[in-house]
């Protein structure tokens, strides 16, 4: 089953500011929500976080790049102008994707922590659309941090241990993906050895360790 559809039967009303209700539950899990025509470059703003004139509006699409660029750290938002250029959205597109999603930290004084952009590819009619859905990231982003950077270059396993649910997931050092190892139900100490590294960080929910 590809996806599943929620369309209960209604009970005869409907609510008259649907657009309104919409825009205000989408402040709640988006900064932003963004159409882009792919073939024109045309920019439309349908929902931002504290957005005055909820009515949608066209702009150019490098202002939104250069505003959450102003956010990031330097180095971040040179990928965010590589990730969601035109011809680098276009090309993902013509690839058949249906979405791409790129996780990028920010400056500290911003009090984002990390910013999740996400792109959503469809069709009106032939022409290609995405939609650029942005909001701010958690502590999940952390952890796939730490597996780019640090487990992927030098460790053949990496292993979450959920102290809270007396629970682990085990993956893999392949970059073709994590892969979860079996839960258990009950508490498991990782072995140790001379040639395994210390935890790399203790959570209050857990520890995070590196293995060969």
């Amino acid at each position: 089953m590809d996806h599943i559809r929620f369309e209960p039967t209604s009970n005869g009303d409907q609510l008259q500011e649907h657009a309104a209700e919409l825009l205000s539950a989408l402040d709640h899990i988006f900064l932003s929500v963004v159409k882009l025509e792919l073939d024109t470059g045309r920019a439309w703003l349908l929902q931002s976080r504290g957005q005055q004139d909820r009515r949608p509006y066209d702009f150019d699409w490098d202002t939104y790049i250069r505003f959450y660029q102003s956010v990031l750290e330097p180095e971040e938002a040179e990928k965010l102008s590589a990730a969601f250029s035109l011809s680098q959205l276009n090309q993902l597109w013509h690839s058949h994707n249906q979405q791409y999603r790129i996780d990028l930290a920010c400056r500290p004084e911003t009090g984002l922590d990390w910013l999740e952009i996400a792109a959503c590819f469809t069709s009106e009619g032939q022409k290609p659309v995405a939609y650029i859905l942005t909001r701010q990231s958690g502590d999940n982003y952390l952890l796939r941090r730490i597996i780019d950077l640090y487990v992927y270059n030098n460790c053949d396993y990496f292993i979450y241990l959920d102290a809270k649910n007396n629970s682990y997931t085990m993956f893999s050092g392949s970059r073709n993906g994590t892969r979860p190892c079996l839960r258990r139900s009950v508490p498991t100490t990782p072995r140790r050895s001379s040639s395994t590294p210390r935890p790399l960080w203790s959570p209050r929910t857990g520890r995070w360790w590196c293995g060969r």
